[in-house]
Order: C-alpha cells, then structure tokens, then sequence
C-alpha cells in the first residue's frame, strides 16, 4: 500500500488521521465519526479591525478528552505539520492548544503593539514584551 499526503488530505498528516482513514477504506469503522456538539460556553472575541489580517477565526474546547503524553505530543506535531505545509509557515494560520483550567475566558483575538503585552512563553520562565519574544524566543523568530 502507497499513501501519498497531498494537501487536499491534510488529516494524514498524523498517524491517528491515517489509521482513521485506513479504518473507513477497511470497512473497519467505516464513515465519519459523530461527535457531540454544545452551545458555546466560552466566548472568543475577535476586535474588527483584525480581521482583515485573518478573515477567519476559529476556537474550540475539548472536554472529557483522556490525554496522555503521548497524545498530546502528537497533537503539538500535527499542529506543526498542518502551520508548516498548509499554513505556509504560519503565514496563513496559526493555531495552539491550551489547558482551559489554567486560562481565564472570554478570550481575545487581536492585534498589538510589541509593547503593549507581556506574558511568559511557553518553554521559558520569564515574562516578556512581545518585542522581546520575537527576538528571543524560537517560535518568535
């Protein structure tokens, strides 16, 4: 069997996207699995003027989700794989997973100046501006 990840499959991207799919080709599980859909309970506000940067926005929560290491590292490599090849290198989304009990909602998306916001990235443990995580940080660079 050849499987030939092109960008009109970008689900193959991981190896529980192929097992997914090879189930459904398999007759295994065939079809798409249901998933059980709530109102929104957690508000994401997006500032107008941002939109014309990116047009789109979307968020989700995740709940009664058994994540294990493991999972969750997969999780972080398919989100880098789809911003890398789909995103165009983040150039046309980006996108993050986060522990909802360690935020505090509503959350916003929008635009800022490199001093007006401060916060600790992920990996460090000091707090800086958004000019100095650009410059220091990986994902910044």
């Amino acid at each position: 069997m050849v499987l030939e990840v092109s960008p009109n499959r970008p689900d193959w991207l991981s190896v529980e996207g192929i097992a997914r799919s090879l189930s459904s080709f398999l007759s295994a599980k065939a079809g798409i699995r249901p998933l059980e859909l709530a109102k929104p309970a957690v508000e994401c506000r997006v500032e107008k003027e941002f939109l014309a940067a990116r047009p789109f926005v979307g968020a989700a929560v995740a709940r009664k989700a058994r994540l294990t290491d493991e999972s969750v590292r997969q999780m972080m490599q398919l989100e880098e794989k789809l911003c890398e090849t789909v995103g165009r290198k983040r150039r046309k989304i980006s996108m993050g997973h986060y522990d909802l009990s360690k935020l505090e909602p509503p959350f916003y998306y929008k635009g800022a100046k490199p001093g007006e916001v401060s916060f600790v990235p992920l990996g460090m443990e000091e707090k800086l501006p958004l000019s100095q995580i650009i410059e220091r940080h990986p994902k910044g660079q």
